[in-house]
C-alpha cells in the first residue's frame, strides 16, 4: 500500500463493479449480484443480475462483506476464480479485479 501511495499519490483499492446483496437460499449462501457497472470488472468477466457469488479462489463467501474484506489495498489488477451459482448450475468465473475509481 505505501508504495502506490508513493506512485500513484493514493491507495488503490479493489473494485469489482457489482451492487451485492447477502442471500440464503438452502444450501447457497453468498452475496447476489444486483446491479453491474456497464464498464466494471464483473461485467466484463460475464456475471450476470441474479448470479449469487459463493466462493472466492476456492473459499466460502457468506456475503458482501467476505468479498470486501479480500478487496484491499493493492488487489486491483489480480485475478481471482469466483465460484458463481446461476440458474441451479454453478460455474467457475475468472475476474480480474479493478480499480476502485476516486469519486
Amino acid at each position: 500500500a505505501a508504495a502506490t501511495l508513493r506512485e500513484k499519490g493514493h491507495v488503490a483499492r479493489g473494485y469489482l463493479g457489482a451492487g451485492l446483496h447477502p442471500i440464503r437460499n438452502g444450501d447457497t449462501h453468498g452475496a447476489m449480484v444486483m446491479s453491474l457497472d456497464d464498464n466494471g470488472p464483473a461485467k466484463a468477466a460475464g456475471l450476470h443480475l441474479g448470479d449469487i457469488i459463493v466462493s472466492w479462489n476456492g473459499e466460502a463467501v457468506h456475503g458482501p462483506r467476505d468479498l470486501i474484506r479480500r478487496l484491499g489495498p493493492d488487489s486491483a489488477g489480480a485475478s481471482v476464480t469466483l465460484g458463481v451459482a446461476r440458474g441451479g448450475e454453478r460455474r467457475d468465473v475468472v475476474l480480474t479485479i479493478g480499480e476502485k475509481p476516486l469519486n
